[in-house]
């Protein structure tokens, strides 16, 4: 499935509506055969439909129809008519599809946007995209009603994706490599995954708010009038010794199951 995924997001940066139907068929007919149930059918449009009223704007993001078990997705964002994430159309995707099962898995005469519906939903996602799972934080809203509170669902599942991240890269490229031989000596081998590592942390690492967030929070204690230089110098400072050590802790990890999956690997040979 992650293949699959990857061949959407492939079809998505291309931008032709065509190939991310044919793609995201295939998908939903992996996934069908995965549940045992019958296939469904997508099409997949341009702008998302948007609906004005005088203090609120929705836009509609993909749906399913029970009768004719069709899934419409749309690609492209409602104002400026650009093609949207891969994450956001993906996550779309999942969710139209998890109403398709409680209709045609679970024989639901309903299907409810209910909190083990967002359960199911983001454990899909997490699957077909090959990222670590992610728990949901929920805070209650009026009318006995929750909703998902994404930024702290975000931070706890951070330290994880970087750490799947690092296990994934050294999986694929460090532990098939080949020291031994002389055009890929084992230390360019290191600097070249490392560059990997760096990439990967950086977008998983949201350092932008925590600066934001320590700023403010220092704006608001300080007695004095601050000086942006010396803020800026000791904000960057704190958070250099924080990523270092999620850093160092994270890549601890990484080495260690490259090396018990070598070790694996070893003993089944032998």
């Amino acid at each position: 499935m992650p293949s699959i995924t990857k061949s959407i997001e492939l079809a998505m940066k291309a931008g032709a509506n065509s190939d991310v139907r044919r793609e995201c068929a295939e998908f939903l007919d992996a996934a069908s055969q995965f549940y045992k149930a019958p296939a469904c059918s997508i099409r997949v449009l341009a702008a998302r439909p948007l609906r004005v009223r005088e203090h609120w704007a929705t836009e509609l993001f993909g749906d399913y129809t029970p009768e004719t078990m069709l899934i419409r997705a749309w690609m492209r964002t409602a104002i400026r008519k650009e093609v949207t994430s891969f994450g956001t159309f993906l996550s779309a995707l999942c969710h139209e599809f998890c109403h398709y099962l409680d209709y045609q898995k679970f024989g639901f005469h309903d299907s409810w946007h209910t909190r083990g519906f967002y359960e199911r939903a983001a454990v899909l996602y997490d699957y077909v995209r090959w990222t670590p799972p992610k728990k949901l934080f929920w805070v209650p809203t009026s009318g006995e009603c929750w909703r998902i509170d994404w930024p702290r669902t975000n931070r706890s599942s951070c330290n994880r994706s970087i750490i799947s991240t690092l296990v994934r890269t050294f999986a694929e490229d460090w532990a098939a490599s080949e020291p031994d031989q002389e055009e890929s000596p084992l230390n360019l081998e290191v600097a070249r995954t490392a560059k990997k590592v760096a990439k990967a942390v950086s977008k998983n690492l949201r350092v932008t708010p925590v600066a934001k967030g320590i700023v403010r929070a220092i704006g608001k204690k300080a007695a004095i009038k601050l000086r942006p230089k010396e803020v800026e110098e000791t904000v960057a400072a704190a958070l250099k010794e924080v990523v270092k050590d999620t850093v160092k802790t994270a890549t601890r990890e990484a080495v260690q199951s490259a090396v018990e999956e070598a070790a694996k690997i070893g003993s089944s040979a032998e």
